[in-house]
């Protein structure tokens, strides 16, 4: 199976699998409100690297930790922890999946028997995450994070996302 799993802080882990020819996407997204899915389905245009949703999920798990999450809960931190913006719907907009999305990212901190559960319910074929870059919309990424190109000039976007989001608290933008 191509799910990629991450150590996090305070042991905890993330479990990532990048799905194309995705079918019921409006029904996964019903279940998520109903919370019913324990996980994140995220769009994969607009990130460029499993480090960007690594920094993400630790932010969050770290947050959790300490009680201090801005959401409901950890996989809608995620997703904010994801925008730059400090608004909650519209980072979960920008980030999350929408009802005729064909390929996701799905993350979760679950164990493996509930990971494997939550793809059994995706209608769709499960990809190495290697291929991600094939979905990246570096365009839309830079526009997401207000990246220029004399920002680029002198770093790879990667870095650029992860310094956003790591000091979206910090930062007004």
């Amino acid at each position: 199976m191509a799910v990629v799993k991450v150590s996090l802080f305070n042991g905890k882990h993330l479990s990532c699998a990048l799905l194309t020819n995705v079918k019921n996407a409006s029904h996964l997204k019903k279940q998520l409100l109903l919370g019913k899915l324990q996980c994140a389905l995220i769009k994969p245009t607009l990130i460029v690297d499993l480090f960007q949703l690594s920094v993400a999920a630790n932010k969050s798990v770290l947050l959790d930790s300490q009680g201090k999450l801005i959401t409901k809960s950890l996989y809608t931190e995620v997703l904010f922890n994801l925008s730059i913006s400090k608004n909650i719907s519209q980072s979960l907009v920008k980030f999350g999946i929408d009802d005729t999305d064909t390929e996701l990212i799905m993350l979760s901190f679950s164990d493996d028997s509930d990971v494997a559960n939550i793809l059994m319910q995706i209608e769709g074929d499960i990809v190495k995450l290697d291929k991600l870059k094939d979905f990246t919309n570096q365009s839309a990424v830079s526009k997401a994070y207000k990246i220029n190109d004399s920002e680029l000039s002198v770093s790879s976007l990667i870095d650029l996302v992860a310094s956003k989001i790591s000091t979206k608290d910090f930062v007004n933008v």
